[in-house]
């Protein structure tokens, strides 16, 4: 499961060093990695939901009218479904976090980066640019929402 502990973004009142906008940078990576693994874990919850609503239908087949097996099943889907609501709401909340760039290359290269997965050959590919200047514009979007934290 994945734990996000996010900070608020905000107008900062100090400015920071660059030791700590060092550390919001890596820690803004971690956040954007997981942003596939929380869409794919969504994923894996609704088949179990589905899985788990035919297995229910046929116990109530077998079972008859009585309902403990679909009484059950009923409680750990609705813990699923809690599960893909938090899941959910992190996923837009790291989306959130990639729409306060103003640049749009610097958006779509985060996005297609860590939202469609591609290496960065395929994001300059994709954006009609050198694989080089996609990992400049990586870094420059990264420090921009690092200091915006």
């Amino acid at each position: 499961m994945h734990e996000i502990q996010i900070t608020a973004f905000c107008p900062r009142s100090k400015s920071l060093t660059p030791e700590e906008i060092a550390e919001r940078e890596e820690q803004l990576k971690t956040w954007l990695k997981k942003y596939r693994s929380i869409t794919a874990d969504i994923d894996q919850l609704m088949e179990e939901i589905s899985t788990l609503d035919k297995l229910a239908e046929q116990a109530n087949n077998v079972q008859g009218q009585d309902g403990r097996c679909t009484g059950m099943v009923n409680e750990l889907i609705g813990t699923l479904e809690g599960r893909i609501r938090e899941l959910s709401e992190m996923r837009l909340y790291l989306q959130a976090i990639l729409d306060l760039l103003t640049v749009d290359n610097e958006r779509q290269v985060l996005y297609l980066h860590y939202v469609k997965g591609f290496n960065w050959a395929k994001v300059g590919e994709t954006l009609f640019m050198d694989e080089r200047w996609c990992r400049r514009l990586h870094a420059r979007a990264i420090r921009r929402l690092a200091e915006m934290m």
